[in-house]
This record gives C-alpha cells, sequence and structure tokens, in this order.
C-alpha cells in the first residue's frame, strides 16, 4: 500500500484539545452502566458535560499565534506525532507541519501515522502530477503501479448555498461567494442584500447558541408589521474588517492550506469567528437592532405611523374590558405613581 500525503498536518493526541476519558486517539463507546448512571443522576450528567465543555472553553488562547499555550501544543504534538512514527525520523520531519497546531483544522487520526510505518506501507510525499492506466504518476516521474486508487482529497467546504439564491441586486450568492476572499455576513446570521434569508452558521464557525431571542421578541412581537429585514452592508463591511484584522493575530492566518482560507496558503480566513465560543455568544446576546435595514407593511393609507392604531393602549383596553364584565377594580391605570423613593417605571408585561 501508499499512501500520497501533499502536505503535512498537525495529528490531535485525542479526539480534540479535551478527551471525556483521557485515553488518546481512539473511539470509545460509554458502557451500559455509565449510560444507566447518566439517565438516573440528572445532576452528576449536567456536571459531567459541563466539565467537558468548560475544557473546551479553555483552549481559545492555545489558537492564538504567540500564546504559551500555542507554543507547548507545537512541542507536545510533535513529540507525540513522532512517538506514533515509531520515532521514525524521515517521517517525522516529513509530516510534523512548519505551521502552528490548528491552522489547519486537527484531526484525532485513529491508526493513522501507527499505520504508516507498517512494513506494507510506504509514505510518498512527492507531488502528483497524473494518473495513468497503470497507476499514478509524481513530479519527478516516478510511476507507482496501484490495482486500485483511493481518492481522499476532502469535500466541498464552500459556504455556496446549494440552490438558488437571488439577492435584491439580481446577483445569485453563489455567483457572489465564488471566490471565498468575497465572502462576507453578518455575525454567521444573515447577509447584505439577501432579505429574510438566515443561517446558523455561514460566515463564522463557533459553537452558536440559541439566538432566536434576538428575532422574536423584537420582531414578531411589534405592533409594526415587518415584510423584510437584512443587515446593512456598512455594518456587516466593519464587522468583517475587525474580523481579519483580529484574525492576524490566530493561528488560522498562518500559511497552511485549509478550508478556512478556501483552501489556499494564503488569502481571507472565512471559517472563524474572532474570538471565543463564549465571547460569541455574548456577542449575540446583546443585539444591534441598528445594523438591520427593515421594511415594513405600512396600513392605515401606508402612513408609517399608522401602527399606532386607535389611540388606545392594552392596558386601556383591558381595563375597559374588565370593568365592562363587571369588575370595579380594572386595571392600573395610574401605573407611573409612585412612592418618591421608588424609580419611576412600567409594571412589567
Amino acid at each position: 500500500m501508499k499512501s500520497f500525503i501533499r502536505s503535512p498536518t498537525w495529528i490531535a493526541p485525542s479526539q480534540g484539545f479535551v478527551d471525556p476519558k483521557n485515553e488518546g486517539p481512539k473511539n470509545f463507546e460509554y458502557t451500559a452502566e455509565e449510560k444507566q448512571k447518566f439517565r438516573e443522576d440528572p445532576d452528576m450528567f449536567l456536571a459531567y458535560r459541563k466539565k467537558i465543555e468548560a475544557d473546551m472553553n479553555r483552549t481559545f488562547d492555545t489558537f492564538l499565534k504567540d500564546s504559551e499555550k500555542q507554543q507547548s501544543a507545537r512541542v507536545e504534538f510533535a513529540k507525540l506525532m513522532k512517538n506514533r512514527l515509531n520515532n521514525d525520523e524521515r517521517l517525522a520531519e516529513a509530516l510534523t507541519p512548519k505551521w502552528a497546531v490548528g491552522c489547519r483544522r486537527l484531526t484525532p487520526g485513529q491508526n493513522f501515522l501507527e499505520t504508516l510505518v507498517k512494513e506494507n506501507v510506504e509514505v510518498v510525499t512527492e507531488d502528483i502530477d497524473h494518473v495513468e492506466a497503470e497507476g499514478i504518476v509524481t513530479k519527478d516521474g516516478t510511476l507507482h503501479r496501484v490495482d486500485a486508487i483511493i481518492s481522499a482529497t476532502g469535500f466541498d467546504t464552500s459556504y455556496r448555498p446549494r440552490f438558488r439564491l437571488v439577492g435584491r441586486h439580481g446577483v445569485e450568492l453563489a455567483d457572489q461567494w465564488a471566490d471565498t476572499n468575497a465572502v462576507e455576513a453578518y455575525l454567521a446570521l444573515a447577509i447584505p442584500g439577501y432579505p429574510n434569508y438566515f443561517t446558523t452558521e455561514d460566515k463564522v464557525r463557533s459553537q452558536p447558541p440559541p439566538f432566536f431571542p434576538f428575532f422574536d421578541n423584537p420582531l414578531t412581537n411589534h405592533p409594526k408589521k415587518h415584510r423584510s429585514f437584512s443587515p446593512s452592508a456598512t455594518a456587516t463591511k466593519h464587522l468583517n474588517a475587525h474580523h481579519q484584522r483580529f484574525l492576524q493575530r490566530m493561528v488560522f492566518s498562518d500559511p497552511c492550506r485549509s478550508w478556512y482560507k478556501g483552501g489556499r496558503a494564503e488569502g481571507k480566513v472565512i471559517g472563524i469567528w474572532p474570538g471565543s465560543s463564549l465571547h460569541y455568544y455574548e456577542t449575540l446576546s446583546e443585539p444591534r437592532y441598528e445594523d438591520w435595514d427593515y421594511e415594513y407593511e405600512y396600513e392605515n393609507g401606508g402612513n408609517i405611523w399608522g401602527y399606532l392604531g386607535n389611540g388606545w393602549t392594552e392596558i386601556e383596553t383591558r381595563d375597559r374590558e374588565r370593568r365592562e364584565g363587571g369588575e370595579e377594580e380594572g386595571e392600573d391605570l395610574a401605573w407611573y405613581l409612585k412612592k418618591p423613593e421608588k424609580v419611576l417605571s412600567a409594571p412589567e408585561s
């Protein structure tokens, strides 16, 4: 067997930076007893989940180029990879990257390195020139005769939609984002010029929190009827400019070919949030409504103030209904009067 390896990559020492069972780079299964404990003790199960998640959230500074964690990761990863390669100096030199850990997406690579040092396996690092009837020809002119070829070149990781999506300007999003350097979106939620089109992960990759409250309260419960809304081009441009400035500090901008840069070694990083997962969570928890362009359906002759309706408030309407129903007290129509020591505030709805 011959393994053609186009470029080196970091092989993670576990399923990620955090391995729940701390047993190295291999898959595992929870035992029936462990699963039963999870079912019977939800508090213990939650604490277990929280520990894993918290440990993952503590890895952010590993992806900063000059951090101590990054430097330690490079040393540790290189040592572990060499050990798994049976201390083969040639293979260790060929397969250990010169760029930062995390520049390209990490892989646990279960049994991958161990397989490369088996007697029946040959590693070829020369670039492939072409394929012909008898096998694979590399750039140095060598013909590698083979019976079968298994291609493991990856898959399409672009953010171009697989369906036809035309924006206000008449351009299909798939065409607009044909070049990954042109990809821009707003907080992984929406795209300027494509109203009412929302995603959970288009421009940045992180661990998206529930952001639907962002849409729910201000829009669906608003007295004005929204026809459409989309992020403004100006807000999105400034946001993405900040992204690119910050990401120069992170390992993802190192010169490695990765899907974060559309398969390029150099270019715009389009797959990463410029901060931690919790940083992203808090960013979404405080919506910037001023960043959005809205269109409304106007009633009452098309007047933009038509939503003011008949001049009555909801509390007054409820008061009238209660009193007409025989209640004496009704609603508190003087809610704005308070004791001097209390701050003027409206009652909770």
